[in-house]
């Protein structure tokens, strides 16, 4: 199989690495695919079968099989340790698998082109605080929706995760960073611009999942 792998490894204590491993390892996943324009179409599932040769490697309770729509294209997870001992990998240590074929067998066809705009584009970081059963593909889906409904006339908007972070002290919930982009075809933005439209989708967001902005 030719496939897209990546891992993330640290030295440092999962609070100073920013979390444990599986969620930082998702954070680089969520970027391929993304890319790709598959982050609406994405969802995980626990990994049931460790006797097959692409999931021997993870470990029982952080791993997930990667599924595109009913298409499972990889697994993510963190790796067992007999496999850190053997690659002489630090403790912390997490990474996926993709299988290019079917990576690129459920990827749209071609690419859009975007025209650049004449005005600059404004960026805000925004983080949102969610209990466990509330998913990454979930609220990154509502969040994608909630900014759409708020754009106005000649905006675009942009959103990619940079962080996401769980510990013991924050009770199975998890942290998620975003970074948000706005550009506008029509008009110079203002910071203020950016700030009300992510009030607004913090607002949203609290109603709908109880995920609340820190």
């Amino acid at each position: 199989m030719r496939g897209v792998a990546l891992a993330v490894a640290s030295k440092e204590a999962p609070d100073v690495a920013g979390g444990a491993p599986y969620y930082q390892a998702k954070v680089y996943l969520m970027h391929v695919l993304e890319f790709l324009g598959l982050q609406d179409r994405i969802s995980f599932e626990p990994l049931q079968d460790f006797t097959d040769a692409a999931s021997v490697y993870y470990l029982p309770g952080r791993s997930a099989t990667v599924k595109i729509d009913d298409m499972v294209i990889g697994q993510i997870g963190e790796y067992k340790k007999s496999v850190q001992k053997s690659l002489k990998l630090p403790e912390y240590v997490a990474g996926f698998e993709l299988d290019l074929a079917l990576l690129m067998q459920v990827a749209p066809d071609g690419s859009q082109y975007v025209p650049l705009s004449r005005f600059p584009s404004i960026s805000q970081d925004i983080c949102f605080q969610a209990v466990g059963s509330v998913s990454y593909a979930e609220l990154t889906g509502q969040l994608q929706t909630a900014l759409a409904r708020g754009l106005n006339k000649g905006e675009r908007v942009k959103k990619r995760p940079i962080d996401l972070y769980t510990s013991a002290g924050l009770d199975g919930q998890k942290r998620i960073t975003y970074r948000v982009t706005l550009t506008s075809y029509e008009r110079t933005l203002t910071e203020e611009v950016l700030t009300n439209l992510l009030n607004m989708i913090a607002g949203k967001l609290s109603e709908t999942l109880g995920a609340q902005r820190i």
